[in-house]
């Protein structure tokens, strides 16, 4: 029972630097799809048709008497916001860190079959599970490297939003973060010996 509990502490610890990784590339894209806003707020502009605009005579404004009623609505009304705010910092990068890793490990999984079927392998399960463990490495490295092309090639933006040595500054300040805890979680799982089916 003890050694089980060590090696699933083990296996946490190295997948903790796993999840650290995805939520460090998840900032990446966030970046990229930052320095492309203006040029996406202009995309949507112009996609979209230009609505009709009515005049409407100015209503005069009555004020309404404030209350004790509407003081305490207010007041539960911002409690709730500041509760459900400190509720979704505290579980975002759980969330983020389950869904990158579903999404990896689905993509790895459903690619598996037709890679060993092109390399003439027959489907064990070894053999999958060997496959998709480097298809996930690849997976990972895509999905570092595009929003550091992105945020090179937004320089060529007409409107940036920010300069192009601060925007590649922060990118590449993430993908190193992403790189790093990659790296110290396969360290950790080959030095731990954590079977490939169980990084996350």
């Amino acid at each position: 029972m003890e050694n089980s509990q060590k090696i699933n502490f083990k296996q946490k610890l190295s997948n903790f630097f796993g999840s650290l990784g995805y939520i460090s590339c998840v900032g990446q894209w966030f970046w990229a799809i930052l320095l492309y806003y203006s040029y996406l707020i202009g995309l949507v502009a112009f996609i979209t048709p230009n609505p009709v605009v009515e005049v409407v005579d100015p209503q005069p404004i009555v004020s309404q008497p404030q209350g004790p009623l509407m003081f305490v609505i207010g007041a539960i009304f911002l409690v709730a916001m500041v509760v459900l705010t400190i509720y979704v910092i505290v579980k975002m990068p759980s969330m983020i860190s389950k869904t990158s890793q579903k999404i990896v490990h689905k993509s790895a999984d459903s690619m598996a079959p037709a890679l060993l079927h092109m390399q003439n392998k027959k489907e064990t399960k070894k053999n999958k599970i060997k496959l998709t463990f480097g298809l996930i490495l690849v997976i990972k490295a895509v999905l570092i490297i595009i929003p550091i092309a992105a945020s090179y090639f937004s320089q060529y933006i007409e409107n940036q939003t920010f300069g192009f040595d601060i925007a590649m500054h922060v990118s590449l300040f993430l993908a190193g973060c992403s790189l790093v805890f990659f790296a110290i979680q396969y360290a950790l799982a080959r030095v731990f010996s954590t079977h490939e089916e169980d990084i996350i």
